[in-house]
């Protein structure tokens, strides 16, 4: 509760850890990255109304990094393979399919839109923002990273935030050439 400044445990878990939670479609559970006791990584859920100790949601898929649902059923997940690979299911049939490898750990929806959004890094110095249509089914390559970076996120105005060392920068990327910097942290 960011107004009154109270936080409330919603997982009771022992001897897991549970990372990049996200509020499932229909609203009522979240689910997370559970790194189990025995190292394997899933995805489990929680409900949102109350402390849980949860349960594996998909059990045939292991080594999960990050995900995003992009529909009720259908989710991408960078599967920490080597190198790392892009892969969609859907939550019941748990059948991946390979989208593309050399992904960086940032995985999106682009803010308004059933546009997914990642990073690929295409060689060791080529490292590209692309973007995923589930209806059209073809990667589209959207701007190029900062050097080296891989982390990125999108404003509510559809522009494109990286963060380099202390810097910010910010790029819309149907319109900008160049990322433009912004400011540090915490200026301005």
């Amino acid at each position: 509760d960011i107004e009154g400044g109270r936080t409330t445990r919603m997982t009771d878990t022992k001897g897991r850890s549970e990372y990049s939670p996200k509020v499932m479609p229909k609203g009522k559970t979240f689910s997370t990255v559970t790194v189990e006791e025995d190292s394997i990584q899933r995805i489990w859920s929680f409900p949102l109304e109350k402390e849980a100790k949860g349960k594996v949601l998909m059990s045939k898929i292991d080594s999960v990094g990050y995900y995003e649902w992009y529909h009720k059923k259908r989710l991408a997940m960078i599967i920490l393979t080597q190198p790392f690979s892009l892969q969609r299911t859907h939550k019941g049939k748990q059948k991946p399919k390979v989208m593309a490898e050399r992904i960086g750990r940032c995985i999106l929806m682009q803010g308004g839109t059933d546009t997914l959004s990642f990073v690929q890094k295409e060689t060791e110095d080529d490292w590209y923002i692309k973007t995923w249509h589930p209806l059209e089914g073809n990667i589209r390559k959207l701007v190029r990273t900062l050097p080296g970076q891989e982390d990125f996120c999108w404003t509510p105005a559809g522009e494109l935030l990286m963060g380099d060392g202390e810097k910010l920068y910010l790029r819309n990327p149907y319109e900008d050439t160049n990322w433009k910097e912004i400011g540090e942290p915490g200026v301005g």
